[in-house]
């Protein structure tokens, strides 16, 4: 998340100690301070929680710094903000104590199921985005991974975290279940992306028919820096799902 932090809660000695909590949040590369107004970075600067004169005011002033530089040139892939307020009264505030348990909450990414399809997910991000490697390198554990025994039940788990006044750190993904381009996904793919649109959560739905059909074998041949070990799971995996469906089709219509 981008979490801001406001002058109210700065110098609210109440306050300080969730602060401290969201900062090392923050220092885990968990969330990222926003300060993408020079006034706030003043603001914070000056408050009783940079200015103590011990360890803490020393950890606020070099993450006060560093976060400083961050924003300037990108925040991303974080996009959910919220502020910490003394006094909230929007949608996107929260007071310290609850803004900090939201903070120390991993994002859950719902599956089918959390071992191959988690492993799907997390080879795909670390794949797309080789920077984004708090996946395999945090041992904090940002992001977990949660099933609930199937496709049926995704829907329902998302209505049931959803509706309360905070919108949890939730995402969904699921296989469209298409046989062809031109198909229409799964009326489960469909109820869950509902499900989601409604809770105010994020939800991708495979536009191919399962996670299996994206691992192409040429392609994971040809990944450079390998060794013995990719080339034999490569050839596992060969053995399991053909790329190619007429590679055995002579096979499929023998057995018939």
């Amino acid at each position: 998340m981008r979490i801001a932090i406001d002058a109210s809660a700065a110098n609210d000695a109440e306050c300080h100690q969730w602060l401290d909590r969201i900062l090392a949040k923050i220092e885990d590369r968990w969330h990222v301070w926003d300060l993408t107004d020079d006034r706030e970075v003043e603001a914070i600067g000056t408050s009783t929680w940079c200015l103590d004169p011990g360890r803490q005011g020393v950890k606020v002033k070099e993450m006060l710094v560093a976060a400083t530089k961050l924003g300037a040139w990108t925040l991303e892939p974080h996009e959910r903000r919220l502020r910490v307020t003394a006094y909230p009264d929007a949608h996107d505030e929260l007071a310290a104590e609850t803004a900090c348990r939201l903070a120390e909450t991993p994002l859950e990414i719902l599956v089918e199921n959390r071992n191959s399809d988690g492993a799907f997910v997390r080879r795909i991000i670390e794949e797309l985005d080789p920077d984004l490697d708090v996946l395999r390198k945090n041992p904090t554990e940002p992001i977990r991974f949660d099933s609930v025994g199937g496709k049926g039940q995704m829907a329902q788990e998302v209505r049931r975290r959803t509706g309360g006044p905070l919108s949890p750190r939730l995402v969904a993904v699921i296989d469209s279940d298409r046989k062809g381009s031109n198909d229409q996904e799964s009326g489960q793919a469909r109820a869950l992306r509902r499900a989601c649109q409604q809770g105010g959560l994020s939800c991708w739905v495979l536009a191919k028919r399962e996670a299996e059909n994206y691992l192409t074998q040429s392609l994971l041949a040809a990944r450079p820096n390998t060794g013995a070990d990719h080339r034999q799971r490569v050839a596992a995996w060969e053995l399991r799902v053909p790329e190619n469906l007429t590679a055995i089709l002579p096979e499929i219509l023998a057995g018939r």
